[in-house]
């Protein structure tokens, strides 16, 4: 009887962070909605602020080419 192991930790890292990714892009769009519906409409800066806020999410291969 013999036993064949198969190495699928690559595929396995490659979807966490996959799914990592996905899940901060949802959780950061969400508070960014959020902000944007929180931040009032100043007088003073006439709307500015409240479309200002962005979010990026980047992984962490795009983090070491900036």
């Amino acid at each position: 009887m013999s036993v064949e192991f198969k190495d699928f930790s690559i595929q396995i890292k490659t979807a966490m962070k996959e799914l990592a990714v996905s899940v901060l892009e949802e959780v950061v769009g969400e508070l960014e909605s959020q902000v944007k519906k929180n931040t009032p409409t100043g007088k003073v800066s006439g709307g500015k602020l409240k479309g200002s806020w962005t979010h990026t999410v980047r992984s962490t291969e795009e983090q070491h080419d900036a």
